[in-house]
């Protein structure tokens, strides 16, 4: 019985889901400006993210509970797109990568996690150990 030629699937590209605040967090204001090393690695300068990282390079949540762990990324306490500031350091925390998706899958599920108060350019958290309170539960 003859049967049918096979379509072949195409590789089309899959379209890009814009993140929320994907130009902030692209720009050289949060990135620094890219200088690569002799090594050939890319490293960012003067940017609050890698200002925040050289000030506290330790993960604020393991530091503390007396567990010193290297942080790669500077998470925003109030989410920008919760108002959050965007620029003001009070609103800035080193984190893990895995500490970083925790944090973010919890804020998906249960909004922002602390109190808040006005800041210049938008919220900033009352209180950081709050935060911190609820975080220290995910440590490994």
């Amino acid at each position: 019985m003859p049967s049918l030629p096979r379509t072949r699937k195409t590789n089309k590209p899959k379209e890009k889901k814009e993140e929320p605040n994907g130009a902030f967090y692209r720009s050289t204001l949060w990135c620094g400006k890219r200088r690569r090393l002799h090594t050939g690695k890319l490293v960012y300068e003067g940017g609050l993210r890698s200002n925040k990282i050289q000030q506290d390079p330790l993960d604020e949540v393991y530091q503390s509970v007396d567990t010193p762990v290297i942080g790669d990324h500077v998470d925003h306490i109030v989410p920008i797109e919760k108002g959050g500031s965007a620029t003001d350091p009070r609103n800035f925390m080193t984190l893990t990568r895995h500490m970083h998706g925790t944090k973010t899958n919890l804020e998906r599920h249960k909004g922002i996690l602390v109190s808040v108060k006005q800041g210049v350019d938008g919220l900033i958290p009352r209180d950081r150990n709050d935060i911190i309170k609820i975080l220290v539960k995910y440590v490994r």
